[in-house]
């Protein structure tokens, strides 16, 4: 139900950093989404991979939220080094490898997987594979890596794919043009649903026999539940294109037209609601819109900064929830209240080591927008001491925080500072945990986004330093906490909601993280 791209490793060598971006939030300023006045997430390293390419592509989180699928692809074509397809069960239980094959070009894996987690795809853009419980199988080979994306419906019976340029069947030699293509998990029934000519006609454009190829590049493929209805990009006329059609590819729908670029797109489980990334022609910034699947004024979300072609964005079941990765910014739809998923603590390993990072790489969601699986250790770069990437889940308002440190006993004292540092305030919480504590951190939220110009980069001590009592004793302190105008606002006044957080690590190695909202801080004149 997911679209998943070939993505090149130097494009995941971004570092994301949340706190750096200044937002422009326009006249949607909420507070952060919340069950009750507050949330708490908790994060759980769920992998200690050992072995492997180090890279684990983008894992994808089952609709249920019971199982992950993610690959381990070096993609060498090499049959000694297979790419390799796992699930794994969300609390890291029943790791499983499903699928193993040689790619058929120097190409990694991509994955989805139905609700239920009982059927993983997967392609290195030269085969479309499947593993069910009819065993691990190609349902397709083309004689060249032209397929850019996949989407299964979520009863996993359909296959839905983008071929980017038109090729070849394999053994056959029977051409395969370019466009929207579907096959049964069977096997049979392959059909090409969308052409480059029903697109043309769709967007009253003439068809250009000259057409390099169905669309530039991105995540622009994704299916409903049932599979009645998909969402992709086009090229035709003066651009590239958002359309939907249904699962046959009638009711061909234009929603956007005559874009420079379309980066990804996504649609709900129930079909109603379409979200995408894209670049407008007069402009060289990217926006994340929403609009209903059959049309109309979309809605643009706010302070969405660039993902990049590749990491997902996501919709909830009932497109209420729209998820936009790699900031792990999660959007209400209805209200634009926006949460922050995560929140760093400083000097606890950062975005090599740590399990709560600036927002969620790679992160999906189930269908209630709940749970959340994503990569961690991410960061690719040459002088780096790059360790093998791990997978991680974070949940809202968890019945239970498992390993997690558990935080309470919350105090901003006093709750009220002074622009410019004029006054100060001191956050203080009790922190435990039958593992090591390895930071406690401090962030406060402005419309659900990190407010850098309020106790920036504070962390809470427990050595009888920085305000902090006694040394030791559980309970953890930061002193001093100001505003100061890093960012400049034309009115900083008014309340944001103080997020207090703590990351620990069990015995065997996984780092396990709590984040509470716990409290609110304003700022006055």
């Amino acid at each position: 139900m997911r679209l998943f791209v070939r993505v090149p490793r130097a494009v995941l060598a971004v570092v994301m950093v949340l706190s750096a971006i200044s937002f422009s939030l326009g006249s949607w300023t909420h507070n952060a989404l919340a069950q009750g006045p507050f949330a708490t997430y908790t994060y759980h390293q769920i992998t200690n991979l050992t072995e492997g390419s180090g890279y684990l592509g983008f894992p994808v989180l089952s609709a249920d939220g019971t199982t992950g699928v993610f690959s381990d692809a070096p993609g060498t074509g090499d049959p000694e080094t297979p790419n390799r397809i796992y699930t794994i069960g969300f609390d890291g239980s029943g790791m499983t490898e499903v699928d193993s094959y040689t790619s058929l070009c120097y190409c990694d894996s991509f994955v989805d997987i139905s609700d239920d987690g009982s059927t993983a795809i997967s392609s290195e853009s030269v085969q479309v594979r499947i593993a069910d419980g009819g065993g691990a199988r190609a349902l397709i080979t083309l004689a060249s890596n032209e397929i850019t994306a996949i989407s299964v419906s979520g009863d996993g019976e359909t296959v839905f794919f983008l071929v980017r340029r038109s090729t070849a069947m394999a053994e056959s030699g029977e051409p395969v043009p370019m466009g929207i293509w579907a096959i049964d998990a069977s096997g049979e029934n392959l059909r090409q649903i969308v052409s480059p000519e029903a697109v043309a006609a769709a967007v009253g454009a003439p068809v250009d026999p000259n057409l390099c190829c169905f669309h530039r590049d991105g995540y622009t493929i994704d299916s409903s539940s049932d599979g009645s209805r998909i969402v992709f990009a086009a090229l035709a006329g003066g651009g590239e294109n958002v359309l939907t059609a249904n699962g046959s590819g009638g009711d061909l729908t234009v929603l956007r037209e005559e874009l420079q670029l379309v980066f990804r797109v996504a649609i709900s489980g129930d079909g109603s609601t379409v979200a995408y990334d894209v670049v407008p022609l007069e402009s060289d910034v990217d926006e994340v819109e929403v609009v209903a699947a059959s049309g109309g004024a979309p809605r643009v979300m706010p302070g969405t900064p660039s993902g990049g072609y590749y990491e997902p964005i996501q919709l909830s079941d009932d497109g209420s929830l729209l998820l936009v990765s790699p900031f792990g910014l999660l959007y209400d739809i209805a209200t634009g209240d926006v949460t922050t998923l995560a929140v760093s603590i400083p000097n606890v390993g950062g975005t090599h080591q740590a399990v709560l990072t600036d927002g969620l790489a790679r992160a999906t969601m189930d269908a209630t927008g709940r749970t959340f699986l994503y990569a961690m250790r991410t960061v690719r770069c040459a002088d780096c001491a790059n360790l093998q990437e791990q997978l991680a889940t974070m949940e809202i308002d968890a019945a239970s925080p498992g390993q997690s440190p558990a935080i309470s006993a919350v105090s901003i004292e006093p709750a009220e500072i002074g622009l410019n540092g004029a006054s100060s305030t001191t956050a203080q919480a009790a922190v435990s945990s039958d593992d090591e504590v390895l930071g406690v951190g401090f962030a406060a939220l402005l419309g659900g986004f990190v407010d850098m110009n309020v106790g920036s980069g504070a962390t809470l001590l427990d050595d009888g330093s920085n305000g902090d009592q006694r040394a030791g004793d559980g309970t953890f302190t930061a002193s001093g906490i100001v505003h100061a105008p890093y960012v400049t606002r034309e009115e900083d006044t008014g309340e944001r909601v103080v997020r207090i957080a703590a990351e620990s690590e069990t015995d065997d190695g996984l780092r396990h993280a709590t984040a509470i909202d716990a409290a609110t801080l304003t700022v006055v004149e």
